[in-house]
């Protein structure tokens, strides 16, 4: 019997389904626009710095939904299609 790795002991080795992802990444979108609106100049900068590098935008592109979405989107699929390969479960 081949025991698969534990990736995520805390609270369970299995995946979300997918049908939460739109929510995720909706919530992801609000949070930034929020932070946006209420963090400081640098707080702000110091938050954004690794959505930018992550998901290769330009800083600008930070507020653009259309830009944002599907790169996040695109990023976020391809980590759970890793986990799969790595033999975690939906």
């Amino acid at each position: 019997m081949i025991k698969r790795p534990n990736v995520n002991s805390i609270k369970s080795n299995n995946l979300p389904s997918e049908k939460y992802f739109s929510r995720f990444i909706a919530s992801q979108l609000q949070l930034i626009q929020f932070n946006n609106k209420y963090y400081s100049d640098k707080k702000w900068g110091n938050f954004k710095a690794p959505y930018v590098e992550a998901l290769k935008l330009q800083e600008d592109d930070m507020l653009d939904e259309n830009k944002l979405a599907p790169k996040l989107s695109s990023l976020i699929l391809s980590q759970v299609e890793g986990a799969k390969r790595l033999g975690v479960c939906c």
